[in-house]
């Protein structure tokens, strides 16, 4: 019986593992679900040197390299009004070492320049890849 438990939950981790969220301090209560843009605004929000921050910024887990475990993770953000990451989701993993390692640098990343609509600034989701690659 023990070891049914003990599969279910593993089961459990394995199917989940490819949805994992967080919120950061700011509530996601706080913005206004109407106001969110789903990828369609007049300017989309950006962070400037992306590629330079990345590599400065994350780190590559060592147990990672060891393995030369390669790939991509991707995380849906929701970026405020004014540009702070406030909703961070895993929506494709590499597992769970990697996955937090992204959103630590997520979570920990100054503010982006918030997408434009209409002449207003909005809240934006967007889809960031990050690719782990040994050279």
């Amino acid at each position: 019986m023990k070891n049914y438990s003990f599969l279910s939950i593993i089961f459990f981790v394995i199917f989940n593992a490819s949805s994992i969220c967080a919120q950061t301090e700011a509530s996601a209560s706080n913005v206004d679900k109407s106001s969110v843009t789903a990828y369609l605004s007049d300017r989309n929000a950006r962070f400037p040197n992306f590629s330079e921050y990345l590599s400065q910024h994350l780190v590559y887990p060592k147990l990672a390299k060891e393995t030369s475990l390669e790939g991509i993770v991707k995380a849906e953000v929701l970026l405020n009004e004014v540009g702070e990451v406030t909703e961070i989701c895993i929506v494709e993993s590499m597992g769970n070492t990697i996955d937090a390692q992204v959103i630590k640098l997520l979570r920990e990343m100054p503010y982006w320049i918030p997408a434009v609509r209409n002449g207003r600034t909005v809240s934006q989701r967007l889809i960031v890849p990050f690719k782990f690659i040994l050279i």
